[in-house]
């Protein structure tokens, strides 16, 4: 396929719309990207499209995903020219896609077979997002199960006081109700601190987050995971003794807050909010080193 990103290896002319639209946006992916393919390929509810956005990788990604499209109709291939940051790759796919509904996939996961089919039977009228379990997969095994809280449509106080290690900010990878996500800011992605908490709070003016039984994601916990990098600089005494947010992070909150009200309400419970996070910090990293079990 010839390179730059309105080459799409998908004739739709006259095509039916599927009924989910799959983002996968990847940056240099080939160790993990051929599983997380298949298991979105061996979903129960078959009727989807996989839009797979490559950000200018210089490993071998781009032949795996063609090895895909080359014997699937519902894989998608774009290709960028140059790199466009991932907040502007997940931007790319969710524009380009087409279903009812639209979840972004991580290159480096994988899903229950019934992941779509019971999120779908599951989404309510008043929901933005719904997802399933998380399991925490690592060297081959599962190592925890999280279950993010349930969120209702404008419980932005609610979610602003939650602390940032209740996975509440893995509903980006809920399957949400795509005409709800259009209208959803996602200048939020592109923040350098906690973007995807910022997006799901932003999501949450639009309707209910919610999380599902009955299917789980294998979220993989691996060193060169965007995550992993971001948290480097935090280790060790530094990470127990000054890991504090900074306040652009309350910042990045009041710009996303939508009424004045809302704002002056917000911005009286950051000192609040802040207290709790260091003290819950210090508390985690004194029993890490009193147990020398390190909290996930």
């Amino acid at each position: 396929m010839d390179e730059g990103v309105e080459q799409d290896s998908r004739d739709t002319g006259g095509e039916t719309a599927p009924l989910v639209s799959i983002g996968m946006p990847v940056f240099n992916g080939e160790e993990f990207i051929g599983e997380a393919i298949e298991s979105l390929l061996s979903q129960s509810l078959t009727d989807l499209e996989l839009l797979v956005s490559d950000n200018a990788s210089t490993d071998n990604t781009v032949a795996i995903i063609e090895s895909y499209v080359a014997r699937d109709s519902r894989v998608v291939l774009y290709r960028q020219p140059e790199n466009i940051g991932a907040a502007g790759n997940f931007s790319f796919v969710r524009d380009r896609s087409r279903g009812r509904y639209f979840m972004w996939a991580a290159h480096d996961d994988t899903w229950a077979s019934n992941w779509l089919q019971v999120l779908i039977e599951a989404f309510g009228d008043g929901d933005a997002g719904v997802r399933g379990d998380i399991r925490l997969f690592q060297d081959g095994k599962v190592i925890a199960e999280k279950r993010p809280p349930d969120f209702v449509q404008g419980q932005w106080a609610r979610y602003f006081f939650k602390n940032e290690v209740d996975y509440r900010s893995h509903y980006t990878y809920a399957l949400f109700n795509r005409e709800r996500l259009m209208r959803a800011d996602l200048s939020t992605l592109g923040l350098d601190y906690y973007p995807d908490a910022l997006f799901c709070y932003e999501v949450l003016k639009y309707g209910h987050l919610r999380m599902v039984p009955g299917t789980w994601q294998h979220y993989r916990v691996h060193t060169s995971s965007e995550g992993a990098q971001l948290s480097r600089q935090w280790r060790g005494w530094a990470k127990i003794l000054y890991r504090v947010h900074p306040a652009r992070y309350y910042r990045y909150y009041l710009d996303y807050t939508d009424t004045r009200l809302r704002k002056t309400l917000l911005l009286g419970l950051v000192p609040f909010k802040h207290a709790y996070c260091q003290m819950s910090f210090w508390l985690r990293g004194a029993r890490q080193l009193l147990t020398g079990v390190k909290y996930i």
